[in-house]
């Protein structure tokens, strides 16, 4: 892991939402509206999340020409970053 990677790591685990829509995707792919429902977050705190994850390379739109319906899909990284975050999260316990 190299110093860019800690800072995405931080910047994940800081954030209770972007941890639990990277968890979720981590499934299978699904839209804001399936987020929201499965997290109770507000859609626009999705969205938020959705993008800065995006940004960070940690998630990717499958479908990014619709105008509704989006599938968002975890990538290599995001799953990498996922479990480094799952392994600190289990020695702090």
């Amino acid at each position: 892991m190299n110093s860019d990677d800690w800072s995405v790591i931080g910047t994940v685990h800081s954030s209770k939402i972007k941890k639990r829509v990277l968890e979720l995707l981590s499934s299978n792919p699904k839209t804001p509206i399936m987020l929201k429902s499965l997290t109770k977050y507000h859609i626009s705190h999705i969205s938020r999340a959705l993008f800065e994850l995006k940004e960070l390379g940690l998630i990717l739109c499958k479908n990014p020409n619709s105008r509704k319906g989006k599938f968002y899909d975890i990538t290599e990284k995001g799953i990498l970053i996922l479990n480094k975050i799952n392994d600190l999260n289990s020695i702090e316990k």
